[in-house]
């Protein structure tokens, strides 16, 4: 609602008693610089999430063929033991 109809959200914040130092501070001003920000904010959160997210993918991946190794290693152990 503040980026469509600032008036609306002013008059509103104004309503429910807000001072104007306070909507003065809230009101950020939509210029290239802040969209930017945002979006390279954005952007590199987004790519820092997906290498984390690839990293543990890759760990649990790795742990879960060991298990995997382990237990196949175990039950044909244990397979042998029963047929001797």
């Amino acid at each position: 609602m503040m980026c469509i109809s600032t008036s609306d959200y002013i008059a509103s914040l104004v309503a429910r008693g807000r001072s104007s130092a306070y909507i003065e501070r809230v009101m950020v001003p939509a210029n290239a610089q802040t969209i930017s920000w945002f979006v390279l904010t954005i952007l590199l959160g987004a790519i820092l999430g997906a290498l984390i997210g690839q990293f543990v993918v890759q760990a649990h991946l790795s742990q879960r063929s060991l298990a995997d190794y382990l237990w196949q290693k175990t039950l044909s152990g244990f397979s042998r033991s029963i047929l001797v």
